[in-house]
């Protein structure tokens, strides 16, 4: 597209694919108090009672390479559709300008077994941060601008076989000042764009924390919580815990926890439980670690084990 560098091809990248993180450790530009209530809310769960059945399923940052990491989109293809609801693809944190054979091939597969695939968007909070866009502004017009170019070019490359957009990086405060929704509005506007030139697409958006009430229409699913498992099963010593948000959606399907470093199948199992006691209708728990939990699925008996762990 005019004006943009170009990303190269994922064949030349295969070595290079880099990780960057969801979670923010700082939210900003929200009073100091209101952080540290959010910190703070962690609620602990009685393990000898039996969790509330919800209707459960697994949803997959799938950011496997499949040029170096085949199995794991074979496992992922196939997956029963009952138990994962759909997964993100990531071609090198985003999509590419250029075509991607294997990718292309590790997408269609998926899809035609059934499987809803989103495709991956930094976001870049916006510039809030200062993160600048790829031409180097941190103006959030031109994140904006960036952003629907980047969904464009997904959908051009694999729209036949794409269910939706995941939009990383999301804020989570309603705007820059007390009474303001202005990021939060432009989520949604570009959240509805996307359902507007591509009917049935499902969005998702990922803070990777919790966020206030104003952003339970902003997509079909928000991320609540990405972490490691000791800061979800509220280890003292961890950074970053677990903050259940203040409101309740209708739908547990909204809410989405993603959990690394569950590093054996009983603890799959305890993280599997405890998010069905915090009201999360998709879950992912993985053995994998920082710093790119996402760039392989879990071990095929860990794998299988998650799968039946979740209702479908």
């Amino acid at each position: 597209m005019p004006g943009l560098c170009k990303l190269n091809s994922l064949l030349e990248k295969s070595t290079n694919m880099k990780f960057r993180p969801s979670r923010k450790t700082v939210t900003v530009f929200i009073g100091a108090a209101a952080v540290a209530s959010m910190l703070v809310i962690a609620d602990r769960v009685d393990f000898t009672k039996a969790a509330p059945r919800i209707d459960q399923q697994l949803a997959v940052p799938a950011y496997a390479n499949p040029l170096v990491d085949p199995g794991s989109w074979q496992r992922l293809a196939a997956s029963d559709s009952d138990s994962v609801g759909f997964a993100v693809i990531n071609v090198f944190n985003g999509t590419d300008y250029t075509p991607s054979p294997a990718a292309a091939t590790a997408i269609q597969n998926a899809s035609a077994r059934g499987l809803k695939l989103v495709g991956y968007v930094d976001t870049g909070y916006l510039g809030t941060t200062g993160r600048s866009t790829r031409l180097g502004s941190t103006d959030a017009t031109d994140w904006v601008a960036q952003i629907q170019q980047d969904i464009a070019a997904w959908y051009q490359l694999y729209g036949s076989n794409l269910a939706g957009i995941f939009f990383d990086q999301t804020q989570n405060a309603c705007g820059p000042t007390p009474g303001s929704n202005d990021w939060a509005d432009r989520y949604r506007l570009l959240s509805d764009e996307v359902k507007r030139l591509h009917s049935g697409a499902l969005t998702v958006v990922n803070p990777g924390i919790g966020v206030a009430q104003c952003y339970e229409d902003v997509a079909d699913v928000i991320v609540t919580f990405e972490g490691s498992y000791e800061s979800y099963v509220d280890d003292p010593a961890a950074t970053n815990p677990y903050a259940a948000p203040n409101w309740v959606p209708a739908d547990p399907r909204k809410i989405w926890h993603i959990v690394y470093g569950a590093s054996d199948v009983a603890k799959m199992n305890h993280v599997v439980e405890l998010s069905r006691t915090r009201g999360a209708g998709n879950i992912y728990v993985t053995d994998d670690v920082l710093p790119n939990p996402y760039d392989t699925l879990p071990p095929a008996d860990y794998w299988i084990a998650e799968e039946a762990s979740t209702s479908g």
